[in-house]
């Protein structure tokens, strides 16, 4: 499965690739400002957004959302095909 980076409003980046996840940087197309990161937090077990000084409207909100749920995807098919 490829995962989509680009979106409407925003470009997610790996930033880096740890053992069984990865960290992405989330940026503005529009204006290349840093808006936070995604990365795994383990006391949920899912990979969460981390924002900064930032504010979003609901375009930019889903593009976070899908993008996470791609992700999680990808980990749920990573982590199947390992266990067969």
């Amino acid at each position: 499965m490829d995962i989509q980076k680009d979106y409407k409003y925003i470009r997610f980046t790996l930033i880096e690739h740890k053992k069984k996840t990865d960290v992405y940087d989330c940026r503005s197309i529009s204006g290349g400002g840093v808006l936070g990161i995604v990365k795994w937090y383990p006391p949920w077990r899912c990979y969460c957004y981390f924002p900064e000084n930032s504010i979003y409207n609901i375009g930019c909100m889903t593009d976070i959302i899908n993008f996470i749920s791609q992700i999680e995807g990808q980990r749920k098919a990573d982590n199947d095909s390992i266990k067969k």
